[in-house]
């Protein structure tokens, strides 16, 4: 099989996670708050009163209406999941966009990296199944940071209308968005500046406006059409202080947004194999990438935006445009370290990586489609818990040993190892005869000690001032 056929096997079998990740929380009939604004605008059948309610995410419910309409024959009225259906499919493209964001960029297994943290990450499997417009928000953020990235190299006038219809589309899925779109402007002018290139800029300030005026276009209405009480809000009264909103906010990035499912116990372990992978990374070149670069000035500018507005305005929820950048960010930096570069012994660890998460995914597939979905209770539930809980620590281990594996067993080792070490954890873990955080922890750290020791030759650069940073 050619690596052209095996990266979109891989591809393919992570899109699969994705759906059946997702398909429960699309097919559940329980609704939380939030979605009741859209099913009671879905009721009412009147275009006007979804494009007037602000708060009830308009765009997104005149596409979920719509879907309702085409879907409810098929699957009977008031079937909850056919409105939802649009969102579910925007949480699928996501992970094709952030494929291929980082795999223009950097390479194929750290692309496959970024499209699997994406399928699994449970903020985005949550919003994927809601009929709110969080699912959307990420996929038109990521997909609008693409085109103004391929735009600002390349020039093209086509690359610029792509980036004006996901710009507009994004600030159509909710105003706080004009918040990313900051982060963009202040981009194209830093890249201008520095190739001091007045054409670039001159079209992107056209893409900026085009998409500045659709969107400002459709806010108009709704927001002359705002209630009192919503309109107490916005002006902040009774509102929290900003700095509660802040810690709020970075409580929602690091404990909801970072935390895979893999592991639902080990949310530090996480932070610090994130921040591990972010600093050995930027060591070995990292910070010199135009993506690195890119995804580090929208995060700046965006929390500084979002920062001087009044508190009332905004909500946690409203940040989780940065999450598939910030994944997009930690692929980068893990596709310049060796494990993903084939300077190891086993040449191609990231077969290793993605064979272990394959194998054990693939059980979870069978043990979830054996045993019917309750609801999140259940058999089918506590066997896919097990099943997700051992593959952490299975995968780096297994890295770990195939990165000394004998050359002369690498084959052996690339297959054997991880699915052994996969089906041994997971029978563990179920037994609940071992520590799941202490042996992520563990895991870390074989795995930040061999890139430690591989990566020996770069410490005295580092000591004399000639490191990259």
């Amino acid at each position: 099989m050619s690596s052209t056929w095996r990266r979109r096997s891989i591809l393919a079998a992570i899109v699969v996670v994705g759906v059946v990740d997702r398909w429960p929380v699309v097919a559940t009939e329980q609704t939380h708050l939030d979605e009741e604004y859209s099913i009671r605008q879905h009721d009412t059948g009147s275009l006007r009163v979804m494009l007037s309610e602000w708060y009830g995410h308009p765009f997104i419910n005149v596409i979920g209406y719509a879907s309702s309409r085409l879907f409810w024959p098929i699957a009977g009225e008031y079937a909850l999941w056919a409105a939802r259906f649009p969102n579910f499919l925007a949480g699928l493209l996501t992970i094709l966009v952030v494929f291929r964001l980082i795999h223009r960029r950097v390479g194929p297994e750290a692309a496959l990296f970024g499209a699997l943290m994406i399928a699994i990450l449970p903020q985005h499997v949550l919003w994927s199944g809601s009929m709110r417009g969080y699912a959307p928000l990420m996929l038109f953020a990521v997909l609008a940071s693409d085109y103004l990235f391929v735009a600002t190299e390349s020039g093209r006038a086509r690359d610029w209308v792509g980036y004006s219809a996901a710009a507009t589309c994004e600030i159509w899925t909710h105003p706080v968005s004009g918040v990313l779109l900051i982060g963009h402007f202040v981009y194209l002018g830093i890249v201008s500046l520095w190739n001091r290139n007045r054409r670039l800029f001159a079209g992107g300030l056209i893409a900026f406006s085009v998409a500045g005026i659709l969107g400002v276009a459709f806010w108009v209405t709704p927001l002359f059409l705002i209630d009192n009480q919503l309109a107490q809000w916005i002006r902040g009264d009774g509102s929290p202080r900003m700095e509660d909103f802040f810690f709020n906010t970075l409580y929602w990035a690091v404990r909801k947004n970072l935390s895979p499912p893999l592991c639902w116990h080990a949310e530090s372990s996480y932070f610090v194999a994130l921040v591990a992978i972010c600093v050995l990374g930027s060591l070995r070149g990292a910070i010199r990438d135009r993506l690195y670069q890119m995804v580090v000035v929208l995060s700046v500018v965006s929390w500084l935006v979002l920062e001087i507005n009044p508190p009332g305005l905004f909500d946690p929820r409203y940040v989780l445009f940065l999450l598939p950048l910030h994944v997009v960010f930690v692929a980068v930096c893990l596709g310049y370290l060796p494990i993903f570069r084939g300077e190891y012994r086993c040449s191609r660890l990231g077969d290793v990586l993605f064979g272990t998460l394959g194998a054990v995914a693939a059980v979870q597939l069978l043990a979830m489609g054996l045993v019917p979905w309750s609801g999140g209770e259940g058999p089918s539930h506590a066997v896919a818990s097990w099943l997700i809980r051992g593959i952490p620590w299975s995968a780096i281990a297994g890295i770990f040993l195939a990165c000394w594996w004998p050359v002369s067993s690498r084959r052996i080792g690339m297959m054997t190892v991880p699915l052994g070490l996969a089906l041994l954890m997971t029978l563990l873990m179920a037994l609940d005869k071992l520590a799941t955080t202490d042996t992520v922890y563990a895991g870390i750290g074989l795995l930040i000690v061999a890139e430690l020791i591989h990566s020996r030759d770069l410490w005295p650069s580092v000591l004399k001032r000639r490191c990259v940073l």
